[in-house]
């Protein structure tokens, strides 16, 4: 589901409905949200400083995500490059 928050911004937004124990990566999310065609497209945007998690840069994308990456353990705002942005809910 894509949804304009702005003008230029768009919003990918992803429900994640995955066992408590299932931790999946940032490169996963990435992938699954839109904002990376792969996981390894996902590892080179971060690389290069492209990818961010609730404001904060990340350049490791392989380490699977707990539930205290999560804002309010329920949120994760994901960002590729200055305009995409990606939302991850967690049920």
């Amino acid at each position: 589901m894509v949804a304009r928050a702005m003008a230029n911004f768009a919003l990918e937004d992803l429900r994640l409905v995955a066992p408590r124990d299932d931790r999946p990566t940032l490169a996963e999310l990435l992938e699954r949200t839109g904002l990376a065609t792969s996981r390894s497209d996902a590892a080179r945007l971060a690389r290069g400083g492209g990818v961010s998690v609730n404001g904060t840069r990340v350049d490791d994308v392989t380490k699977p995500l707990d539930a205290g990456d999560f804002l309010h353990g329920r949120v994760l705002v994901l960002r590729r490059g200055k305009r995409d942005y990606g939302l991850v809910t967690r049920s």
